[in-house]
């Protein structure tokens, strides 16, 4: 989807078989005002940038990867280190996060899987989310959350899978800050949720 503000990259390494890219979209949400750790998504692991790590990690297996952050200036060295990293970028609100994600995926059509990320949380890679998009699909979901124990997997595999259709809904029902600000309670509580537990013993 052609914008001006993002930078295309997309890895189909991982697609050996047929059918084994990811179909999903995955946006990964990124800024680096942090309050308890500033500009953590910018710190090195292996030498490369928090954010293009995780980035890298869940393109692994051919998902279309976007990072959303914000268009205030804290965030423009973070923009540049992405697109230095042929990583897409969209920007947009820093508070409003949900119409952020949904900014991201304009030009998609409503029944796009969308997997929601976070810039922080390296672990997630294309494996778990080809089996949560697996799961997903087969039992007719509109909600799918991996949250490490309750998903039977360490603290911090944390990913979350939905339509795009129920996020735009999300951000024109919603009017809580807090509903803006962690995007999937309004899809939670009016269409369900369901935890991945493929893992759990």
């Amino acid at each position: 989807v052609p914008n001006p503000e993002r930078h295309t990259t997309r890895s189909n390494s991982g697609c050996v078989a047929k059918g084994a890219c990811l179909m999903a979209l995955v946006i990964i949400q990124a800024r680096t005002n942090s309050s308890r750790l500033p500009g953590k998504v910018l710190l090195p692991i292996a030498g490369l940038p928090l954010v293009v790590l995780a980035a890298r990690r869940a393109a692994n297996a051919g998902a279309n990867v976007i990072v959303a952050t914000s268009n205030e200036p804290t965030d423009d060295v973070l923009a540049k280190v992405l697109a230095d990293a042929g990583i897409q970028c969209f920007r947009g609100s820093l508070e409003n996060t949900l119409d952020r994600m949904v900014g991201a995926f304009t030009g998609y059509d409503d029944d796009t899987l969308v997997f929601r990320l976070t810039a922080d949380n390296v672990f997630p890679d294309g494996t778990l989310l080809k089996e949560m998009e697996e799961d997903f699909l087969a039992k007719g979901l509109s909600y799918l959350c991996c949250n490490g124990e309750q998903s039977g997997l360490p603290y911090g595999m944390s990913a979350e899978l939905m339509r795009a259709g129920h996020l735009r809904e999300a951000n024109h029902n919603v009017t809580s800050q807090h509903d803006r600000e962690h995007v999937t309670p309004y899809i939670r509580r009016t269409h369900g949720e369901t935890y991945f537990q493929r893992y759990k013993s």
